[in-house]
Parts: structure tokens; sequence; C-alpha cells
């Protein structure tokens, strides 16, 4: 995997089961640790925004470094 990948998942998601969706697709990647990034919220199909823009932000600055 070339792409830095970032997963965002709700565990109880009706519309995308989470052991039949965003699991597999995240094992499907390959690659190394440090190029993608899971994170499952105890939630269904809509995730609390304000910790998935956090957690988004945070991976970014990571993966490409801070916004000067």
């Amino acid at each position: 995997m070339k792409a830095a990948t970032l997963v965002l998942s709700g565990r109880y998601d009706d519309n995308f089961p989470d052991e039949t969706s965003s699991q597999p697709f995240f094992k499907l990647l390959g690659g190394t640790t440090a190029r993608k990034r899971r994170v499952e919220y105890d939630t269904g199909h809509n995730l609390p925004i304000n910790e998935a823009v956090k957690q988004t932000l945070d991976w970014l600055d990571q993966q490409f470094g801070p916004v000067r």
C-alpha cells in the first residue's frame, strides 16, 4: 500500500456492518501500520462528529505534517 489511509467506522452500523465492511477492507489494504489507521467508535452509522474531525486532523498532521 502506497497511500496513507484512515478508516473511521461505527461498531453498530446497520448500513455497513463493521465485521463485513470496514474490518475486511482494512485487512485487504495490507501495508504497514505507520501508513494506515482504523478507528472504531461505539456508535451506529453516524459517527461522533467532533471526535471524528479531531481524529482526522491528528492523523493528517501525523502523515503530512502540521499546517503552517
